[in-house]
């Protein structure tokens, strides 16, 4: 009788192990299979997605390569109901609030500029835009021919407007193009005796900063219809622009 509860014990125990290994493995499927539910169905609603019928695709064109059409074209970016189109006179994107330090040292721009993205659903186009129908972008191409471009949609951000060199011609497409026309505008500054700067405000005062750090002994003249440099401005930092620069002019 002993000998038969002992081993009618160890079977039943053996019994319970194996159930208890069961549940768990159970309990890990089941953990599993919530977790792993989700992401399931949406991977399966993006392969659905996939490959829409040309009928519901929509064309969105983009004028403008800088900070506002690129967000748009970011946003854009990934969706499989529209094929996006940017068209910029160049095919490098410029960080324009940073060139003013190309005046004196052109070699500058390679940390202001990058080229310009361009895959199969979001493509870039070299051109300039000369007008915008309902239903039509007309452009010239670099080649001198002009071309349209359809669109379901149209996302105008065209950005600020600055005089050359601040912004480039059409003229410098490339970037090879763009950096060989600041090399020629710093040497034209460099080799001028006197600089004068129509406008005392901020954009104005920043270019008399970037000449007068690298050339102190450059005469830097400002014209502007107020009587101090940066009008606007609290009068501690108006004081302190003007401090340094005389510091740049008179060191000792």
């Amino acid at each position: 009788l002993d000998t038969m509860s002992t081993t009618q014990a160890t079977l039943v125990s053996s019994v319970v192990s194996c159930v208890q290994v069961l549940l768990s493995a159970l309990d890990v499927l089941l953990w599993l299979s919530l977790s792993l539910s989700r992401p399931l169905r949406l991977a399966l609603r993006r392969t659905t997605r996939r490959f829409p019928a040309d009928a519901d695709v929509k064309d969105v064109v983009i004028v403008g390569a800088s900070f506002g059409g690129l967000a748009a074209r970011a946003l854009l970016t990934g969706r499989h109901d529209v094929r996006v189109t940017t068209i910029d006179q160049k095919d490098y994107f410029e960080y324009t609030p940073g060139v003013l330090r190309c005046f004196v040292e052109p070699s500058y721009l390679r940390r202001l500029t990058c080229k310009l993205p361009s895959t199969r659903q979001s493509q870039l186009v070299v051109g300039s835009v000369t007008s915008v129908s309902a239903t039509d972008v007309t452009y010239v191409s670099p080649d001198g021919s002009e071309r349209q471009l359809r669109f379901d949609a149209l996302v105008l951000a065209m950005g600020s407007t600055y005089m050359h060199p601040i912004k480039p011609s059409v003229a410098e497409v490339s970037l090879e193009q763009r950096a060989a026309a600041w090399r020629k505008e710093a040497s034209t500054l460099e080799a001028a005796k006197s600089v004068v700067i129509v406008g005392a405000g901020a954009v104005g005062v920043e270019l008399g900063a970037e000449i007068l750090s690298a050339q102190p002994s450059k005469r830097v003249v400002f014209v502007d219809a107020s009587d101090a440099i940066l009008p606007g401005f609290d009068r501690k930092a108006v004081d302190y622009a003007r401090r340094w620069l005389e510091a740049l002019i008179n060191p000792n």
